[in-house]
């Protein structure tokens, strides 16, 4: 599945920052990501099997929008409040 190997290299690439930075908070992250992507597996075993449904893409576009909004800008301002500033 595409989506799932392009989630999985941004995630490598935002662990791999967070593990180089020291950044506290990096295995609990680590965790919401592994988690998304079992969601993503489960995800692409009910399209397959004709189980998804219209919610089940709305629930997860919010999980991953939450997970945008709270846990990757965490990562923004912790380094702001250290005094270094992240490209995009």
């Amino acid at each position: 599945m595409r989506l799932y190997r392009h989630c999985r290299e941004h995630f490598e690439a935002e662990e791999s920052f967070m593990k180089n930075n020291a950044y506290p908070s990096a295995q609990a992250h680590t965790a919401s990501h592994n988690l998304m992507l079992d969601k993503l597996v489960e995800a692409s075993r009910k399209i397959q099997h004709g189980d998804w449904r219209q919610n089940d893409t709305l629930t997860f576009m919010r999980e991953w929008i939450q997970h945008v909004q709270n846990e990757d800008r965490a990562i923004g301002e912790y380094f702001r409040n250290k005094g270094q500033e992240l490209e995009a």
